[in-house]
């Protein structure tokens, strides 16, 4: 059975990850090495996040898209200390409940000097 490696780039999906598998393959011409990528949806069972990178092999058609399914998750993507609320036991955003006020705009005159409409 074939196996490929990929690294999720999208767990939107209820049951489905999307899965960006790279592969290098030669230039015919050049003979240079290219990153070639390609996305596939995959069936997602064990729980995939963004970030990880996971085994996956082709099944039978599961839906439209779906013809791939998770086997194992290879690597996890650790979420940095700083966005994870201890508390709530999730990540946390450093935004809310600070106000963030837009810088002021600086009064421009017309380029004559005086004021618009003025009649001498």
């Amino acid at each position: 059975m074939k196996e490929a490696r990929g690294m999720v780039v999208s767990a939107r999906m209820s049951k489905a990850v999307v899965v960006r598998i790279e592969r290098l393959v030669q230039d015919p011409v050049y003979k240079k090495y290219i990153t070639k990528r390609t996305k596939v949806k995959a069936r997602d069972e064990i729980g995939c996040r963004e970030g990880d990178v996971v085994a996956i092999v082709p099944t039978r058609p599961l839906s439209k898209d779906i013809r791939w399914r998770v086997v194992r998750v290879l690597g996890r993507k650790a979420l940095p200390e700083a966005e994870i609320d201890t508390a709530a036991g999730k990540p946390a955003r450093a935004d809310v409940g600070a106000s963030v006020t837009p810088p002021a705009k600086a009064a421009r005159t017309p380029a004559g000097g005086g004021e618009a409409g003025q009649a001498s």
